[in-house]
């Protein structure tokens, strides 16, 4: 009962900081809060994309409906051209870098 008084003192007090087995440690503990701290600032950015990727969604569907109420003979489908220049205004352009789209084909295997 008395060791673990003790050690419970040595934690609140802070002692065992300092102690050699406790030093030895600092490097690992700095090397966890680091990668701690890269996590929490990667999952921010990953939200942040996430977000914007959601605005220009919703801004580009509420530019195609409006573009389609303007239409007078909507048949269903809008034009990509017209689409382009009404997004144009409020300077959404299109991407000049086309996606690539990677195509696996399987080779005989057991598990087709």
């Amino acid at each position: 009962m008395k060791k673990v008084l003790k050690f419970l003192q040595s934690i609140l007090s802070g002692g065992i900081l300092t102690h050699p087995k406790t030093r030895s440690l600092y490097p690992f503990l700095l090397f966890i809060a680091t990668l701690a701290l890269l996590w929490i600032a990667n999952t921010y950015a990953a939200l942040s994309i996430r977000n914007d990727i959601k605005k220009t969604q919703e801004t580009l569907m509420s530019k195609k409906t409006t573009l389609a109420q303007q239409e007078k003979y909507y048949t269903g489908n809008i034009l990509l051209s017209q689409l382009v220049e009404a997004l144009a205004k409020d300077s959404i352009n299109i991407a000049h870098n086309a996606t690539h789209k990677i195509i696996v084909n399987k080779e005989g295997g057991e598990n087709e």
